[in-house]
């Protein structure tokens, strides 16, 4: 064996659905070989775990790290810090930013800025773009898969801006075929626009309620049903063309 990066040693480590006591070797950044406790090898830098589990790093695909255009929520650097402390290795933040990233030109320039912030490894979602053809490319320039939200927010226009927000089922069957066509996830917060609205303004607005909790409340009305009707309808449309999607 020629020398490794790196080397775990003196944990116990989980693989293969158990805790197993061997060391890690780690040759340009991934896992080389699990070997057993005290093998001598040869590494240019040695980590002693020992009475240490040492375990794989989690990977997080819903993380909102509000950079650009939020920062007094959170930026790049302080999310994928707190991922760090967490135990996550790899952070996917979403495209819900301003401006948003629903373009290849916007993508590469989110993708940069993660480059000089990001303290963990990183990868993005991608809104849908105007031209469907264009999710092709996004995926090219590393998109893991195009987010689409069902809902424009009322009375506020954050966290689901207008220009993000896809609510008519024409629109979103187009851009489910267009994900098939090229083989993209799409990922979808569903919601029921016309119903919810109509809660929101029955229950809530005319009666002045406009807080946070009022917005949480009009979410759940009805035992959820503007979630329930939303994921019935996605099962429809995706059926047709086999879109792989998630909620």
């Amino acid at each position: 064996m020629g020398q490794y990066d790196l080397l775990i040693k003196g944990g116990r480590v989980y693989t293969g659905g158990k805790l197993v006591d061997c060391d890690v070797a780690v040759q340009d950044g991934k896992i080389a070989a699990l070997v057993r406790r005290g093998e001598p090898l040869e590494s240019r830098q040695t980590m002693d775990a020992t009475g240490l589990l040492v375990l794989p790093g989690a990977i997080d695909t819903h993380a909102h790290f509000r950079e650009p255009g939020f920062t007094h929520k959170e930026d790049i650097e302080t999310g994928t810090k707190a991922a760090a402390v967490g135990g996550v290795t790899l952070a996917v933040d979403m495209p819900n930013v301003r401006p948003t990233i629903n373009s290849v030109e916007r993508f590469i320039e989110h993708r940069e800025l993660a480059a000089t912030k990001a303290v963990v490894d990183f990868c993005h979602w991608a809104g849908p773009p105007q031209n469907l053809d264009e999710i092709k490319d996004l995926l090219d320039v590393g998109a893991l898969g195009i987010k689409v939200f069902m809902w424009k927010d009322t009375k506020r226009d954050y966290p689901h801006m207008p220009e993000l927000g896809i609510t008519d089922l024409g629109h979103l069957f187009d851009i489910f075929s267009a994900c098939a066509k090229y083989g993209a996830i799409c990922g979808v917060h569903p919601h029921t626009q016309d119903l919810l609205h109509h809660i929101e303004k029955k229950y809530f607005w005319e009666k002045g309620l406009t807080d946070p909790q009022a917005y949480a409340k009009a979410l759940r009305y009805g035992d959820s049903m503007n979630y329930d009707i939303a994921i019935a309808t996605l099962i429809f449309l995706a059926r047709a063309d086999q879109v792989r999607f998630l909620v």
